[in-house]
């Protein structure tokens, strides 16, 4: 096996690369991570919490697919997968009420069609405390 390239760095290009790559990792790892807290901060008291698998999107084109966390809180919906969305609750809607055989929400946020799929049990939860806010914020079903 040959090697398609090969060179070699100074001692200022090596400090450099090393510098950029962990720059790189403090982002991921600790900037990245830490904006969803400060929506946590101000969104008031936690109602429900639940991570779910989420697709985004109508029928034809989807994207998603990954495990995202959604929570409740007095002033909004939070969405977090690397950072988070906040989501009024005027712009949240059940599209379709909870599926326990299937474990699936559908909720339309913005106008954004967006499915989720966990533990049955959590998203229960989720739904039923979901309804009664969006309910008493003056939002219809």
């Amino acid at each position: 096996m040959t090697l398609l390239s090969h060179g070699t760095l100074s001692p200022f290009e090596a400090f450099v690369t090393i510098s950029i790559v962990l720059a790189f990792a403090v982002i991921v790892f600790a900037v990245l991570p830490g904006l969803p807290r400060m929506l946590d901060k101000a969104g008031g008291r936690r109602l429900a919490q639940v991570r779910v698998i989420a697709s985004f999107g109508g029928p034809y084109l989807r994207s998603g697919g990954a495990f995202y966390r959604f929570s409740l809180y007095e002033r909004y919906l939070v969405v977090c997968f690397m950072t988070a969305r906040s989501y009024p609750y005027e712009g949240v809607r059940v599209r379709d009420p909870f599926n326990k055989v299937g474990s699936s929400l559908s909720l339309t946020l913005d106008g954004v069609p967006v499915t989720l799929r966990g533990n049955s049990e959590g998203l229960e939860r989720f739904s039923e405390a979901l309804s009664k806010y969006v309910t008493s914020s003056g939002a219809e079903l």
